[in-house]
């Protein structure tokens, strides 16, 4: 998960020659490049977009491997390294270890190839390209995963393989990168850094269908105790992003789709929770909405119940029996974009209005009172 970043972390670079880095990507060397990424001790807020990704390096080179439907063209390979650590105050578990991991991805060093790289270099030095969570291939928690910006693990194999040939791959990457705020190959120069006065915050952030300004970041802080209006959810971060990925159902009515991802870090229960002074586990949950009016008009009522502590609260979890958890309120989720109401995703023709009437009994006011 991204999120709108004091002073930026400095990413080191060991390659060859500056000469030879500012020339254009014109031969291998041009290509062998390491750069160091350390992650902040806290996220920035300099109006440039940073994501939660551990430190490590990315190693960027020629390869002679062929991707896939690119006949003799050589690939670029990027070798990500990253090492075990403790996961930071913007990460889901404060304070507990993470293991390290090694991940390639590859990339054919054509001249779209080589334009997408310097994007992908910019959204490793931002900290975009992975972050700490659950495993969705062994389901294991504090572990790093990647980001929501897609790689190609494989030069072979097609999309089902996350290889090559897929026609829709530099689509699909350019625009989450572009969604992330990433600027424009255009406007980086070949190490990924913003070219000289190309680059203002405004830049940035990108927007949905809508219009509407993001990546946005709402934080809330639990009271220490219960107030009027307000529920008993934890302290956290609701991250909302727009994706290009759609909804069951809405594939010829929108562009995309509206992502929210809750962090929510570990914590002491307060006065009002079942156990209080007992201890929870952080947790990242996400949601997803079509973008679209209903969308739209559903998720400023759902960012009005996160400020008021209305969308979790501290229980038994239903599906791990486990006490002392985070917890879904009453208010509906739709945890997948697909999948129908059995896995808790589109389409159902009727969430909108049972999210809606949910709110409502929460207390929550219709959309035209609530803030953007």
């Amino acid at each position: 998960a991204a999120t709108t970043t004091p002073a930026a972390p400095t990413p080191s670079v060991a390659s060859m020659p500056a000469a030879a880095n500012s020339a254009a990507f014109a031969s291998a060397a041009d290509l062998c490049e390491t750069i160091q990424y350390n992650a902040p001790a806290s996220l920035p807020t300099n109006g440039i977009i940073y994501g939660t990704g551990p430190s490590g390096t990315m190693k960027v080179e020629e390869s002679t491997i062929k991707c896939a439907s690119y006949g003799l063209t050589n690939t670029i390979t990027i070798s990500y390294v990253m090492n075990s650590g403790i996961q930071e105050s913007y990460h889901p578990n404060p304070g507990v270890g993470y293991g390290s991991t090694t991940r390639q991805a590859y990339v054919p060093n054509t001249a779209e190839g080589r334009e997408l790289v310097k994007r992908l270099k910019c959204a490793w030095k931002r900290g975009l390209s992975f972050s700490v969570g659950t495993s969705l291939t062994s389901g294991a928690t504090n572990a790093i995963v990647w980001s929501s910006i897609p790689h190609k693990s494989s030069p072979t194999g097609g999309a089902q393989r996350f290889g090559y040939p897929d026609q829709s791959y530099f689509r699909a990457c350019n625009q989450e990168l572009g969604l992330l705020g990433v600027p424009a190959a255009a406007m980086l120069t070949n190490q990924g850094d913003p070219a000289l006065g190309q680059l203002s915050p405004s830049a940035t952030r990108s927007s949905s269908a809508s219009g509407m300004c993001l990546p946005e970041s709402v934080a809330y802080t639990a009271p220490a105790s219960m107030t009027a209006g307000h529920g008993t959810g934890p302290s956290g971060t609701m991250r909302i992003e727009a994706s290009s990925q759609k909804c069951a159902g809405y594939e010829g009515t929108t562009t995309g789709s509206i992502r929210i991802t809750y962090d929510m870090p570990s914590g002491i229960q307060a006065s009002y929770h079942p156990n209080p002074g007992a201890h929870y586990d952080g947790t990242t949950r996400k949601a997803f909405l079509p973008d679209n009016h209903d969308g739209r008009e559903l998720l400023k009522r759902l960012k009005h119940a996160w400020k008021s502590g209305l969308c979790f609260s501290i229980g038994v979890s239903q599906t791990t029996g486990q006490d002392n958890s985070i917890v879904w309120s009453k208010i509906p989720h739709k945890s997948s974009r697909v999948g129908g109401p059995s896995s808790f995703g589109y389409p159902d023709a009727s969430y909108f209005q049972t999210c809606n009437d949910e709110l409502t009994n929460s207390g929550v006011p219709p959309a035209s009172n609530c803030a953007n």
